[in-house]
């Protein structure tokens, strides 16, 4: 679930002075306007619920690290028009014929230096492979953010018009009691 609302049930004190007017009709049980439902159960707003859950988010994570690779992997490709340098070094040891080493060891070393400036575009067509895989990934990124956003949003005011519905109905039960305990004083 994307997130939890708690529903509590708090006792409520009835004001003396409005005795006459509040004072419950002896029922069975627990009468329900002695237990009415906490009002402000929403303590996030949306857009610290938004924050909460993208920061949660599996799937974006994962979307974003595709989108931070995509980005190394146009870097490197990139790199391909840039000249390259090897070093390569060698050592070895000569034995003779009885497995006697000789005096003198082998060393060698060298520095090769390549530039290419032609290959007949592909490396062009490399980058516009990997900048085009890269924007893709960015759009579903995107995508993914948009579509939890309109989620996030659409449970958050429902549960926002589930609330008032509830205040409202809560407060149709005072209302409710105190017209019965009206029209009870009235046959009495």
């Amino acid at each position: 679930s994307l997130f939890a609302l708690s529903v509590s049930a708090e006792k409520v004190e009835i004001d003396p002075s409005l005795s006459d007017v509040c004072a419950p009709i002896e029922w069975q049980g627990e009468t329900p306007w002695k237990t009415p439902l906490s009002t402000n159960m929403i303590h996030l707003t949306l857009d610290e619920v938004i924050a909460q859950v993208f920061s949660n988010s599996i799937s974006l994570q994962t979307a974003e690290a595709a989108v931070r690779s995509a980005q190394k992997e146009l870097s490197i490709q990139r790199t391909a028009y840039w000249p390259s340098l090897t070093f390569n070094t060698t050592w070895g040891e000569e034995y003779n014929g009885r497995g006697h080493r000789k005096e003198d060891d082998a060393y060698s070393a060298s520095l090769n230096a390549t530039w290419v400036l032609f290959d007949g575009f592909q490396r062009e067509l490399t980058v516009l492979k990997s900048s085009h895989d890269r924007n893709a990934v960015e759009f579903a990124e995107q995508e993914a953010r948009r579509g939890l956003h309109q989620l996030v949003s659409t449970v958050w005011f429902a549960t926002v018009l589930a609330q008032d519905r509830m205040d409202a109905a809560q407060q149709d039960i005072f209302f409710n009691h105190r017209m019965l305990d009206t029209e009870v004083d009235k046959y009495k």
